[in-house]
């Protein structure tokens, strides 16, 4: 059977060994792994808050709160760590996103189209909440895990921590995943990098939400629901704001304002530099109306 043979267009057949699926189907699949994803990223985040909290309890440390900043540091680790391993053990499949925040951002930079981003969306709710879930049936004592605002910010301070360090995380991921170069299968190391960077800063605050999926389900777990919103709003528009200046960025073709920095070799790099000036030198000739010259004509 060949393409285009299917009876259905929803069924798959192949083609040289390799499945052939209809553009829902894909994206159905897509999705699946994005909800097994989440659930192995924040299975892992879940699992190691709680074992900060068990740890710190069980050496009489505050049993409530974060054991200082050895307790910051290894539920940070934990978060970009879990990150980093999954993402890049499920990218090629789905591009690794597991968080709600990101898919907003992806679908206004047009990296994924509307249908694939609600069906991520809510994929990545069901892998949360059973990541949460199966953390506290597994795990002794209470599940906790929740976001909460600390009484040393206001409500608005809050809100605004989670937007820009929302943006900050999503704009680093399509700078180094969706932006194709050499070295893009090394971006989840850069973003493993990035989570770390905006856990360190939010964690005392907020407990670091900058994915609703991942504070929605510790929420369910932990029944906490001061400030939920915050966790929400904050991150999708931080998502959404990044989505933007990526697509401002792709506009104003930034690749021309610091040419050849993708380049093997200097070499290369030169060449790549010529051919910009190249280029602009037509460009104006263009605008003039002048009759194109070479290179070596304008040398001369």
């Amino acid at each position: 059977m060949t393409l285009g043979d299917s009876p259905h267009p929803n069924y798959s057949c192949t083609r040289r060994g390799r499945k052939i699926h209809s553009p829902i189907v894909r994206d159905l699949l897509a999705a699946s792994i994005e909800a097994l994803g989440t659930f192995l990223f924040l299975f892992g985040a879940y699992g190691a808050i709680n074992a900060q909290f068990a740890s710190a309890a069980a050496a009489g440390m505050n049993p409530t709160g974060i054991a200082g900043p050895a307790g910051v540091l290894m539920i940070a680790t934990a978060f970009g760590l879990s990150l980093l391993v999954v993402a890049w053990a499920l990218y090629r499949v789905s591009g690794g996103i597991f968080n709600p925040a990101v898919t907003v951002g992806l679908v206004i930079a047009g990296a994924i189209t509307a249908r694939r981003g609600i069906m991520f969306f809510i994929a990545q709710l069901a892998g949360a909440l059973c990541a949460s879930g199966l953390i506290q049936a597994l795990l002794p004592g209470k599940f906790i895990g929740a976001n909460l605002r600390s009484a040393d910010i206001s409500i608005a301070q809050a809100f605004f921590l989670e937007l820009v360090l929302t943006c900050l995380f999503v704009l680093v991921i399509l700078m180094l995943a969706v932006e194709k170069k050499r070295d893009t299968y090394l971006a989840p190391i850069g973003i493993g990098l990035a989570l770390f960077l905006v856990h360190i800063v939010a964690i005392p605050y907020t407990g670091c939400g900058v994915n609703p999926a991942r504070s929605l389900a510790a929420s369910v777990s932990q029944d906490a629901w001061t400030d939920q919103w915050i966790f929400w709003f904050g991150p999708l528009l931080g998502g959404a704001l990044a989505g933007l200046l990526y697509t401002a960025l792709k506009r104003i073709d930034y690749e021309v304002l610091n040419p050849g920095q993708d380049a093997k070799n200097e070499g290369e790099k030169e060449q790549k530099i010529k051919e910009l000036q190249e280029a602009d030198v037509e460009r104006r000739q263009s605008q003039s109306g002048s009759p194109a010259q070479s290179h070596a004509e304008m040398i001369v």
